[in-house]
């Protein structure tokens, strides 16, 4: 298992039928320890319970991670439970307004940049020198959804806020390359969540050729699903050797599979055993859209 006892934190963690939810999981089989969190105390510890059920290692902290409060709350019960922290997946937020951009409030633009910006620098921040002492750790953001061609319209302060995901992904990969701490952005494509169906009411043939299956995220299913499961595990397993290596923005979808240069890493460890299932799910070779 490629993340055996590690001890990861994954935020967003609310609903059954959202990414968080799903990573968590798929970190779970792969023999992580973890931590959620959601602002909701009833939903995170329904989302705890769950996974206890299925014999998972797992606590739900309760947090809004918009606040200093809060993200110290959930870095600070993590390290109480478990003595340490290797993994932070900052996943809360998310899209929640989709409307044309001179319809959008004031209010309304500073939610979206707090739950997807503010609440991962917080978390970052918070984590940083605990990461820094402990020698290195994994920081795994999500980058927009839309994929890397261009900006979705009606997403102007989603957008955004991802842009600064981006920039906070770029300069923390180079401030933590010597420090052990390795920073990586996702970017997963448009994803079946219930949230996502209603508010873009995309059609079935857009579904079909354009977003990806949170089912097979879970279960890596098809080629998308699988390959974004098994970036984010690789971002965050402790391979030797992309340690010390800055990391490129990884985005995943049906229409634009794959945008990044080819990561020496792989051609330099493809035989270690994290490493080598990325290896041979493209062949030993670069790809390339």
């Amino acid at each position: 298992m490629r993340l055996e006892g590690q001890v990861a934190i994954v935020t967003g963690v609310s609903h059954a039928g959202q990414v968080g939810y799903a990573l968590a999981a798929a970190f779970a089989r792969e023999g992580a320890l973890l931590a959620i969190s959601a602002r909701s105390p009833e939903r995170v510890n329904a989302r705890a319970q769950e996974l206890h059920a299925q014999g998972v290692s797992v606590i739900g902290i309760p947090a809004d991670l918009t606040t200093e409060d809060g993200a110290h709350t959930l870095i600070q019960g993590t390290l109480a439970a478990y003595g340490r922290i290797n993994i932070l997946v900052n996943l809360a937020g998310g899209l929640t307004k989709y409307r044309p951009s001179d319809e959008l409030t004031l209010t309304e633009w500073d939610l979206e940049l707090n739950n997807n910006l503010r609440s991962a620098f917080l978390c970052t921040r918070a984590i940083w020198p605990i990461m820094k002492s402990q020698g290195g750790g994994k920081i795994l953001n999500f980058s927009r959804a839309g994929g890397a061609q261009s900006s979705q319209p009606m997403m102007l302060a989603y957008n955004c806020a991802k842009a600064g995901i981006d920039a906070l992904t770029s300069t923390l990969a180079k401030e933590g390359k010597e420090l052990g701490i390795s920073v990586n952005a996702l970017g997963p494509g448009l994803i079946t969540t219930q949230a996502n169906i209603d508010s873009m009411k995309p059609s079935q043939e857009e579904i079909r050729t354009t977003w990806v299956s949170l089912e097979n995220i879970m279960e890596a299913s098809d080629f998308p699903g699988d390959t974004c499961r098994r970036w984010g595990e690789w971002c965050c397993s402790p391979c030797p050797g992309k340690r010390n290596m800055m990391k490129e923005k990884r985005y995943v979808n049906n229409s634009y599979r794959w945008i990044s240069t080819w990561h020496l890493c792989l051609q330099r460890c493809r035989n270690h055993r994290f490493c080598r299932p990325i290896w041979r799910l493209f062949g030993g070779t670069s790809f390339r859209p």
